[in-house]
């Protein structure tokens, strides 16, 4: 089988990328805002829907995707920077999710003030569990007192409640940790401090395939089909550009290569493909 793990030739981007106060608080600012909107629509969703376990994974994998969006948007690639936004995020979207569940209740118990007042008339000893929750603090720990369903045959009350909460914020904290960890291994430029985006893309003859391999001494299997490229750049093309080509084998299975090229390997490369094209298009004419 061939192997899929990438081979890389070359020197890929200086990294680790630079801090900034901008994009400091750029991160921080938008990561908190966005986790509070995507807590907030968490809490609207879970009413319908919520397996224990798999729907905070959900909802933290869906916050790490947009916090991806944030940092290719913004071009912030400094790792503390970006974690400490991800973790204020996660934090974010879980009291979020909370609150919105409490001020639901509350409009809940409004239209109910007349009955409540009766009942505290009639029952003055369980006034305190039937008067409004004082702030959201006390309405979480009520919450905790009156159980929150965990299985069929289980309901976790008091420190259960309180663990189980928790343990809903680890897990949305660690998926999007996980999805953005991923997210800051990709190529990022320090000269111009932006992300490498896809600048051109298609499928090649493997004769093309081989020679551009050539330039760095990789070989192509003689059998490979199926070759691609795709070549990444910074945005103001400063840093070194990035060459991917992939083949399959038949019966083998599908490789990659990364090759990071110099200016005078990207302006040969860059006839190369052009060549290619003029080709296919003589083609199509004639």
């Amino acid at each position: 089988m061939a192997s899929n793990a990438p081979l890389i030739f070359g020197v890929p981007p200086a990294a680790p990328a630079k801090f900034s106060w901008q994009g400091f608080a750029t991160i921080l600012a938008l990561s908190i805002v966005l986790g509070t909107l995507i807590g907030g629509a968490a809490a609207a969703v879970q009413t319908y829907f919520a397996p224990l376990l798999l729907f905070p994974l959900l909802v933290g994998g869906f916050l790490g995707a947009v916090l991806i969006g944030l940092m290719r948007w913004s071009d912030v690639a400094h790792r503390p920077t970006v974690l400490v936004g991800t973790v204020l995020a996660a934090a974010a979207c879980t009291l979020a999710a909370h609150y919105v569940s409490y001020t639901a209740a509350q409009r809940h118990r409004l239209p109910q003030d007349d009955k409540l007042a009766l009942a505290r008339t009639a029952f003055p000893d369980d006034a305190a569990r039937l008067a409004e929750p004082r702030n959201f603090f006390d309405y979480l720990q009520r919450e905790a007192a009156r159980g929150r369903v965990l299985t069929a045959h289980f309901t976790a009350r008091g420190p259960m409640v309180w663990l189980s909460w928790g343990v809903d914020a680890l897990l949305i904290v660690s998926a999007a940790l996980a999805l953005v960890m991923a997210a800051l291994g990709l190529p990022y430029c320090n000269r111009c401090r932006t992300w490498y985006r896809t600048t051109r893309s298609s499928r090649i003859p493997l004769a093309t395939a081989k020679e551009l391999a050539g330039m760095v001494g990789l070989e192509l299997p003689p059998r490979a089909v199926g070759t691609r490229y795709r070549l990444m750049n910074c945005e103001a093309g400063c840093g070194p550009t990035g060459l991917e080509l992939v083949w399959r084998v038949p019966k083998e299975g599908t490789a990659m290569a990364t090759i990071w090229l110099d200016p005078a390997q990207r302006t040969r490369l860059q006839a190369m493909l052009d060549a290619v094209v003029e080709e296919e298009e003589e083609k199509d004419e004639g």
